[in-house]
């Protein structure tokens, strides 16, 4: 849909409408959403280039909806692409027009291309606002001061092309009590910012951090990161990559670590660094090490979950694993199209779930009876493959010995060797 209906505003009793495509026309421009003045629960304007007046936008009356919790503004991705960039303070007129009201709880602007943001974005009246998610605002080099917003839990920022740095403005008037509540911070595609927020280690309620596709970043900050971080996600961030003997992450209470897009390493991790990885880690995920030929997890005696996507010359786990790891209960390998076979001494015994995706050299020898792995897996209880070629025997299901099944999925002809298979499966529960 590219605009609503002309004169949609007649429907004054109107009480849901979850999308609003901006028109050119007055008849079906943003204005029209003025008159729905009894809206209520979710609400996404698309196309907001075509709110051309900032006069327009501020019909729309935003402020005086006081039934929306979640609200969405979206510039469309052919404005971000082509059209060309608007003139000094144009979009931050219309976004400043757009205030909604302070009972919102959720908040998205997606493809904004102003430098900066309206005040509003961070008044402290808006005190129920839980969840706040800024995309492709590639023009931005500055963040207002969303440090004051007290009820704040999730704050993502995508695509910031042009920011590089988070200076103590982020905090805003009050530094001790800035980001009270925030529980996960994403910060993603931000190719020229250089560090981390500005005393982030005084986030006393962050347990989630997620630091994807900085490659500028060097450090972590001298003060560390905040002390009650559960969960740590690093990917494509090389230089920070470069400096990861002095991560400061053996002091953390961590639980869930992902590291990924990491060309220059062969052994993770190295010899020297084992200690950089707490050993009370429940769950790892290691993701895009394409150069990957050795995995050293024998200091990781309480991981829980183990997860190994796109490393393609990763030819073996590690042998010792099935009594190193013997707690861990969920093992997922994914796209590792030169991961030959299982440990010879076999995987864990508490393991419960193994999913096997797109390694076509394990998957022929875990196939039913005939595969020489087959024997590990018959103590798993859920078994699952997403298979890469194409020719696969017409019985793909076969029960292990603790009752769960093997579904084997492929290509080509699934659904004709699904068929044959499952005639003499009576217990199927789950396809």
């Amino acid at each position: 849909m590219k605009e609503m209906p002309p004169q949609i505003g007649r429907l004054s009793n109107l009480v849901i409408l979850q999308d609003f495509f901006v028109g050119k026309h007055k008849d079906c421009g943003i204005e029209q959403l003025g008159y729905l003045g009894r809206l209520s629960g979710e609400l996404c304007i698309h196309n907001l280039e075509n709110a051309v007046k900032a006069s327009a936008a501020a019909k729309a009356d935003l402020r005086g909806k006081v039934h929306i919790k979640k609200l969405e503004l979206r510039w469309s991705e052919e404005s971000i692409r082509y059209s060309p960039s608007p003139s000094l303070q144009h979009e931050k007129n219309i976004l400043d027009q757009l205030q909604p009201h302070t009972n919102l709880e959720y908040l998205e602007i997606h493809g904004y291309r102003d430098e900066s943001f309206p005040s509003w974005l961070s008044d402290p009246s808006f005190s129920k606002l839980v969840t706040l998610i800024l995309f492709k605002c590639r023009n931005s080099t500055c963040l207002p001061p969303l440090g004051q917003l007290v009820s704040l839990k999730e704050l993502t920022m995508y695509d910031f092309a042009s920011l590089e740095m988070v200076g103590p403005e982020f905090h805003g008037s009050n530094n001790y009590m800035a980001f009270q509540s925030l529980e996960r911070l994403v910060l993603s595609r931000m190719p020229k910012l250089k560090s981390l927020p500005e005393g982030i280690h005084s986030f006393f309620s962050l347990v989630d951090l997620e630091i994807v596709n900085c490659p500028e970043i060097e450090s972590f900050p001298e003060q560390g990161l905040p002390l009650n971080l559960k969960t740590l996600v690093i990917e494509g961030c090389k230089k920070l990559f470069a400096g990861r003997k002095q991560w400061p992450l053996s002091e953390l209470p961590l639980k869930s670590f992902t590291i990924g897009t990491w060309k220059e390493v062969e052994t993770f991790p190295e010899e020297s660094s084992d200690t950089f990885l707490p050993p009370y880690l429940n769950s790892l995920t290691i993701s895009g090490l394409p150069n990957l030929k050795t995995l050293r997890l024998n200091h990781l005696g309480y991981l829980r979950e183990l997860d190994v996507r796109s490393c393609g010359r990763l030819k073996s786990l590690p042998d010792s694993m099935g009594y190193d790891l013997s707690f861990l209960t969920v093992l997922r390998l994914s796209d590792c199209r030169n991961l030959e076979s299982l440990p010879e001494e076999g995987l864990p015994p508490a393991l419960k779930v193994l999913h096997v995706s797109f390694c076509p050299l394990l998957e022929k020898r875990l196939q039913p009876e005939k595969g020489e792995d087959w024997r590990h897996i018959l103590h798993i209880r859920f078994v699952t493959f997403t298979s890469s070629y194409s020719i696969l025997p017409h019985n793909q299901l076969r029960q292990t010995t603790e009752g769960s099944f093997l579904v084997e999925c492929c290509c080509d002809g699934f659904l004709t060797a699904l068929a044959e298979s499952m005639q003499d499966i009576e217990d199927l529960m789950m396809i």
